[in-house]
């Protein structure tokens, strides 16, 4: 069992295609804890399927590639009754094959990674809130932080600089609240929905990743101008109030599964028990 060869796996480094990676390598698990590849193994499977959700994110793998996920009875019963039945009738997450899953199941969100801490030349906060206005068109131009920044890089980066999107947890969080500081009603009380818009899809595709890798799940309509929406318990401003948590945070509808063409894929085995493996762009779960 395994995933295409071609996905992007998030690694302490960096994103790796998972037909790169080598033993010893650092990847995360479900939990978003590290974890050591041990083997790499490359093969073309006799079939292949393609998982769509949602929110738009694919994966592929072959057809004993294992998805944590939950069917549509079981999300249902434990968005009815959340907590107040969980100690009589817990939810059971069940690893399924792909060529066995179907539209209406439900996957499971990976947790929030746990990269390491970075020295990093700007404060993520105060880089937030530049790199906004840097996308808004707005006099973005410090100083300060233009300084720090050209001394660490070759050019002024336009954009999130990798080192950042792969932070500890904390970094991350102080970076997303700065990217949202200086924004105009980006949150919904009624709704408890945040919403980004921007013209530029790459700064766009940057936060999503950076959300999605927070534990967030999120959804991107691309238009004229693209619009991010997503949910979350984290306090991104100091006005909210506790947030109410539902059961669809922590995971997404499945669409559909289909065959496609076979493909290499990568079979990778880790130091985890468990062997799950969080990949794409989307930081999905599988189990191989």
């Amino acid at each position: 069992m395994g995933i295409d060869a071609r996905t992007p796996v998030p690694t302490a480094s960096g994103w790796v295609p998972a037909k790169l990676l080598r033993a010893g390598d650092t990847v995360y698990t479900f939990d978003g804890k590290p974890t050591k590849v041990t083997v790499v193994q490359l093969y073309t499977p006799k079939e292949c399927y393609k998982a769509r959700l949602q929110t738009g994110l694919a994966l592929v793998g072959d057809m004993r590639t294992m998805l944590p996920a939950l069917n549509s009875k079981q999300i249902g019963y434990a968005s009815k009754w959340g907590r107040r039945q969980a100690k009589k009738r817990p939810i059971v997450i069940r690893p399924m094959p792909m060529d066995e899953l179907s539209g209406g199941n439900y996957l499971i969100n990976a947790k929030p990674l746990q990269f390491p801490e970075r020295d990093l030349p700007v404060d993520p906060y105060e880089l937030g809130r530049w790199i906004f206005m840097l996308g808004a068109k707005k006099k973005a131009s410090r100083t300060d932080i233009t300084r720090n920044l050209i001394e660490r890089y070759p050019t002024i980066p336009h954009y999130i600089p990798d080192e950042y999107m792969f932070s500890s947890f904390e970094q991350r969080l102080a970076l997303l609240r700065g990217l949202f500081a200086d924004r105009k009603k980006p949150y919904s009380a009624h709704l408890n929905r945040y919403q980004y818009a921007s013209r530029d899809i790459k700064q766009l595709r940057q936060v999503q990743n950076l959300l999605e890798s927070m534990g967030i799940h999120t959804v991107l309509a691309c238009d004229t101008i693209s619009l991010l929406t997503f949910r979350t318990c984290l306090r991104l401003f100091e006005y909210q109030d506790e947030v109410f948590k539902s059961i669809y945070m922590d995971f997404r509808r499945l669409e559909e599964v289909f065959p496609i063409e076979p493909r290499e894929c990568a079979y990778i085995k880790t130091e985890s028990p468990s062997n799950t493996l969080v990949m794409g762009e989307g930081f999905l779960c599988v189990t191989l």
